[in-house]
């Protein structure tokens, strides 16, 4: 029997237990300011890289934000006139709350009047156009859920996480992306990655955020893109918006998240009628390093 999508008037409600303030969005326009938002947990030394990235941006944040789970330790700084602000989230059961992280980090950021919101995972480095590629995607189209590719590159422990090591040797496209400086429009939902990706203060509201009921790693972003797109925002990809995914410099233990991933994946099922496109295959995919130095 094939899977059972809803129709729009059985779009699954999202969960959120934090007030969402509709006025911090209002009379937004895209192309204006842009807010980062990562989620963190441990491994700060490749938070220090992506810091430093941001801040050789072609088009720096005019915000960045990060948010902390169950780590008192990271805490804010500034390089070279780029600040991030840090908001700490405790979890209530020991599950990391990556949803909750997310509408957190992003309400922090609307409420200082970004309109371009870009999530990045905490291990990746952008590539020196990333925040302007996504802001001009997004004033192009703001309706529509923008990401770009991730490539692997191993750093050299001590090094930068910039210049060489934020652009492509070759000049070109990452495999199966566009050029840099083309756009192209998605169909696949699962394209859109924790990794990185951008929507507009509109969008964003209009879908009302992550669901909170999902919390660890798995199956809470395809929900946010599903319920997005029965929202009437589509997917697009920019060749541009290259971020590079850090091999940690310092020894990483990966964490099993197959529990987590396994109940996520039921609370899909329950909202959706059907189970997440990769299931338990995803726990994989989304493992968490814990580096050295957390």
């Amino acid at each position: 029997m094939p899977p059972v999508t809803p129709s729009p008037a059985a779009h699954p409600a999202v969960v959120r237990p934090r007030a969402y303030a509709d006025a911090v969005v209002t009379g937004t326009e895209p192309g204006g300011r842009v807010g980062v938002v990562t989620l963190v947990h441990g491994s700060r030394e490749l938070l220090a890289l992506q810091h430093r990235s941001l801040v050789a941006q072609s088009r720096r944040p005019d915000h960045y934000a990060v948010v902390a789970m169950d780590d008192r330790g990271i805490m804010a700084a500034e390089v070279d006139g780029l600040r991030r602000d840090v908001l700490h989230l405790r979890s209530a059961d020991g599950r990391l709350p990556l949803a909750a992280a997310i509408n957190v980090g992003v309400d922090y950021l609307l409420v200082r009047g970004c309109e371009v919101l870009v999530s990045l995972d905490p291990r990746c480095v952008a590539g020196p156009d990333l925040v302007a590629a996504y802001s001009d995607a997004l004033a192009a189209d703001p309706w529509r859920l923008w990401t770009g590719p991730v490539v692997e590159r191993c750093l050299v422990p001590g090094g930068t996480g910039v210049g060489d090591q934020s652009a492509r040797a070759d000049g070109g496209a990452a495999p199966g992306w566009p050029a840099p400086g083309e756009r192209a429009h998605l169909e696949d939902a699962e394209s859109i990655t924790t990794w990185s990706f951008a929507v507009s203060a509109r969008a964003w509201k209009r879908t009302g955020g992550f669901c909170e009921e999902y919390r660890g790693e798995g199956s809470a972003v395809t929900d946010f893109v599903r319920r997005a797109g029965l929202c009437g925002s589509g997917l697009g990809a920019v060749g541009s918006a290259l971020t590079h995914r850090q091999v940690a410099p310092s020894p990483v233990t990966p964490v099993d998240h197959r529990d987590d991933v396994e109940r996520n994946a039921r609370i899909f099922h329950r909202r959706w009628g059907h189970w997440p496109p990769h299931g338990l295959a995803e726990a994989e995919r989304v493992a968490w390093p814990r580096s050295a130095d957390s």
